[in-house]
């Protein structure tokens, strides 16, 4: 008579681990992603500001112009506008207190006792120790991305504007 033996079945816990700590990447690498956008965001503002003062000044320098009323609205606004931009940039790009592993938690897992423990424990408690840092990271994304949106349609408006004026020099004057 043979024996019969069950197939040993792999742990699920490092799956597990390797799908949190990949989430938890993905979310530092959109976070590194608003953050490089937003920087973007600041140099072109600034750029199109430097831009449309120089235009400002080159049809100004003439003595005998004046830059029409509609004009300098839409100007003026378009300037506020990019700088609401870089303001909005400015904030996707505050630093923000993020969840961390603690000292504590970490000369933990490197206690006698946790360095003996079979390696399903700790699977399971670094992949838990993972979950709030995902949350923390994913929460602070969306209010960075929210920012950074705001900026971009600020940016939009700016150029809109500075368009329009730009087209009401040439109509008016």
């Amino acid at each position: 008579m043979t024996e019969q033996t069950t197939p040993a079945h792999a742990s699920a816990g490092p799956a597990i681990t390797k799908a949190c700590e990949a989430e938890l990447q993905a979310e530092r690498t959109t976070e590194a992603s608003l953050q490089s956008r937003a920087l973007n965001v600041i140099t072109s503002s600034g750029g199109f500001v430097t831009l449309a003062l120089a235009l400002v000044a080159a049809i100004t320098g003439r003595k005998d112009y004046t830059v029409p009323g509609t004009a300098r609205i839409f100007i003026g606004a378009g300037l506020a506008c990019f700088v609401a931009a870089a303001v909005l940039a400015l904030i996707t790009l505050q630093v923000r207190r993020q969840e961390v592993l603690t000292i504590e938690t970490l000369e933990k897992w490197t206690s006698e006792d946790a360095w003996g423990s079979p390696s399903e424990v700790a699977q399971r408690v670094i992949a838990a120790s993972t979950i709030p840092l995902i949350k923390d990271t994913r929460k602070l994304n969306g209010v960075r991305a929210k920012h950074l949106q705001r900026a971009i349609v600020a940016e939009l408006s700016a150029i809109a504007l500075l368009a329009l004026g730009i087209v009401s020099v040439l109509i008016e004057g």
